[in-house]
């Protein structure tokens, strides 16, 4: 065999479908997203703000807060806290408008001064009870909204509370934060939470879930920008990737719907996933149409031979930030003899640097063809052949 040969069944071992095809790709997946939610869940909120940090202690409660400044200015008090998993804000329009358009079960104390200007997102049951029967946790949450606090937020391990504007009574903050602590010490462990909320094991695997086809998506990016040769026909394959993807915007609310439709976090975890959705989900589409368009082909394959008419490149000059560079683009133009009704093959294909220095013309490209579940042929296999001597 000679070294021509043996780079020719290197290029060829390069253009055979990639591990992402495979099962152990979507385990791998599996197993990733996982970890992901695990670490997000714990670390998300005490990453997302960064800036000057002091600690503070008022009755016996030790309080960090960091203060940072981008349009306007930011504070952020952390107390340790294993208590429920809660979200406390001012209550606003479109708060309104979801209590009138759909039965959310949200926490109703009775105290119409608190329940028209507080928006209380809790499905735990000990930490809803603290709010409806105890004034002075009601007051307190009150007299912290009336200082500027955004938001009070608690994961079940920490609690946030965040504060825009200028601060101009620091000290009664600090007071108020120590003293809503102490009140939540009066919920039971978070040990129980699973049992306290009912939604939490809902939540979790909706997010888990999520995750897994917006790893999926992610992955497809990749994949996408590698494999991007491999359909005969990319634009055609495109239209059936929007298809699954506007699937996939369909189904995911409306599952979220069906399992939080009663929950107090409804419009927390919808807007979250939203997020999530339109920024992944349309590359999942197309990832998952074409391992569907693959994994349901049961045509047998086509083996056509194409020659290689004439190779050439072009040169680009691009800029970047370190100057001028070039940049050159390889191409191979093909000729076949061979005609199907459902298959065309390109006259003119790219390919890389490696492949453009190892063939000649008058080669013999050699292209096993899957003609796809969806109709969306694709190529199996190719690989370079010398043309006989005559």
């Amino acid at each position: 065999m000679t070294m021509i040969d043996n780079l020719l069944n290197h290029l060829n071992s390069t253009l055979t479908d990639s591990f992402s095809d495979s099962f152990g790709f979507l385990i791998f997946n599996f197993v990733l997203s996982l970890f992901i939610v695990s670490q997000l869940t714990k670390k998300t909120a005490r990453l997302l703000y960064k800036g000057k940090q002091t600690f503070h202690e008022a009755h016996g409660v030790h309080l960090t807060q960091r203060s940072f400044r981008n349009k306007s200015w930011h504070d952020l008090f952390v107390i340790d806290c294993s208590s429920a998993i809660f979200s406390i804000s001012r209550k606003s329009s479109l708060d309104n408008f979801l209590n009138k358009t759909i039965s959310l079960n949200r926490l109703q104390t009775g105290d119409h001064h608190f329940d028209d200007k507080i928006q209380v997102e809790s499905d735990h049951f000990y930490f809803n009870e603290l709010i409806k029967k105890d004034i002075n946790t009601r007051n307190i949450i009150t007299s912290l909204i009336d200082l500027g606090c955004k938001s009070i937020i608690c994961d079940g391990n920490k609690i946030y509370a965040h504060f825009t504007g200028l601060i101009k009574e620091e000290n009664s903050i600090h007071d108020l934060l120590a003293r809503f602590y102490l009140q939540l010490q009066q919920i039971r462990p978070s040990s129980e939470v699973k049992i306290a909320d009912p939604y939490f094991k809902r939540i979790r695997l909706i997010e888990i879930f999520n995750f897994l086809i917006a790893l999926y998506g992610f992955m497809s990016i990749i994949y996408f920008y590698f494999k991007h040769d491999g359909y005969l026909n990319l634009s055609e394959f495109i239209s059936h990737g929007f298809i699954f993807a506007g699937l996939f915007f369909l189904m995911i609310p409306t599952i979220i719907y069906l399992a939080l439709k009663k929950s107090a976090r409804f419009k927390q975890v919808m807007t979250e996933n939203l997020i999530l959705m339109i920024l992944t989900f349309p590359c999942a589409g197309f990832s998952f149409a074409h391992h569907f368009n693959k994994f349901i082909d049961y045509k047998p394959y086509l083996v056509i031979e194409a020659k290689v008419e004439d190779l050439n490149f072009i040169k680009l000059q691009k800029q970047s930030k370190k100057g001028p560079y070039e940049e050159y683009l390889y191409y191979m133009f093909l000729k076949t003899n061979q005609n199907f009704s459902n298959i065309n093959i390109p006259q003119k294909m790219q390919i890389n640097y490696e492949t453009y220095n190892s063939i000649k013309k008058n080669d013999i490209l050699e292209m096993t063809i899957a003609q796809g579940g969806l109709n969306h042929p694709w190529f199996k296999n190719k690989r370079f052949k010398r043309p006989l001597p005559p």
